[in-house]
């Protein structure tokens, strides 16, 4: 199977910064920018969702369907899978509280729902919620519901009009409190119109800058201190590597490990937080900053992914879709 290095690239360096940034949630001093990876994450997104728009054999029916099959029988299946796992182990209240997130994760709007329950990410309380990721899953399908019909207008496909939007959206960001700019998609717009412009972008060599744009992509993720446009960096670096058309990874085992945790990234998304839950609020005494611990959490983690992705993800989408 052919690969697109780049954005297997992209895929397991911006999933792996969000499993660190919450596995080390107690711990400011690791991972404090990790949660970039969901904004890399839509930045791909937005390059591979509106390539398949931007066909000319494109059909928003078969569009919107394959969307539903890439994203909601992973969720599905973990959700009713921890779920029944943690009906076990909490009480009445906390359960009916899952019931309650479940339900509007699995209506694509689970990211207004912790808004206008006044959820502030990051914070303590934001934590004991099992499936407070889904948030950004919502995001994702409102903009598939959008694109697939935005992008049929001739008029926007225009360059110079999604540039005007991209700059216009991203402005737009900047205004309302700091859970609007995280929960609503108006104002993560801009992030997958990045990826849209992307399409219009021809594929460059990187040569000589290739390797300190990994890098530099690499430490501001895991670097702790405050960067100053951290975000914005690390946007403009994804959209440079997915634009690099001579990204070979000829180390082996480096490139099977990079397209190994760039299949199974979505299974690894939807795992990652629950079984982090688990650890934090029924084994009160585990310790975090154990990296036997973390060893542990990560190769379970993983398996139970891979076994999602193997058993879910391609029955239901891998086999027959392209995107």
């Amino acid at each position: 199977m052919n690969y697109n290095l780049n954005i297997c690239f992209l895929r397991c360096i911006s999933v792996l910064s969000v499993i660190f940034f919450h596995y080390f949630q107690n711990n400011n001093e690791l991972f404090a920018n990790g949660y970039i990876g969901v904004d890399i994450f839509f930045v791909i997104s937005g390059y591979l969702v509106s390539k398949a728009v931007l066909k000319k054999d494109y059909n928003i029916r078969i569009f919107l369907e394959r969307r539903f099959l890439r994203v909601y029988p992973s969720l599905i299946s973990v959700t009713i899978f921890f779920t029944i796992f943690f009906s076990f182990f909490l009480i009445r209240e906390d359960l009916n509280n899952i019931y309650i997130t479940n339900i509007y994760s699995l209506s694509g709007i689970s990211n207004f729902h912790f808004y206008f329950k006044n959820i502030e990410y990051g914070a303590s309380d934001a934590f004991e919620i099992p499936f407070i990721h889904t948030w950004s899953l919502s995001i994702e399908f409102q903009f598939y519901l959008f694109i697939s019909i935005f992008l049929t207008f001739k008029i926007v496909k225009k360059i110079w009009v999604l540039i005007f939007l991209t700059i216009f959206l991203y402005f737009i960001s900047k205004y309302g409190d700091d859970n609007q700019k995280f929960f609503f998609t108006h104002l993560r717009l801009y992030e997958f119109f990045i990826g849209i412009l992307i399409n219009y972008i021809q594929p460059k060599n990187l040569k000589y800058f290739r390797l300190p744009v990994y890098f530099l992509l690499i430490v501001i993720l895991v670097y702790s201190g405050n960067i100053y446009f951290a975000k914005e960096i690390c946007l403009i670096l994804t959209t440079l590597i997915i634009i690099d058309n001579n990204s070979k990874f000829k180390i082996y085992f480096l490139r099977k490990a990079i397209i190994f945790l760039s299949n199974i990234s979505y299974s690894l998304y939807l795992i990652h937080y629950p079984i982090i839950f688990y650890l934090s609020y029924v084994i009160l005494d585990f310790k975090f900053s154990n990296y036997i611990n973390l060893i542990i959490y990560l190769f379970i983690t993983i398996t139970a992914s891979s076994l999602n992705y193997k058993f879910i993800e391609t029955k239901f989408w891998k086999k027959n879709v392209k995107v």
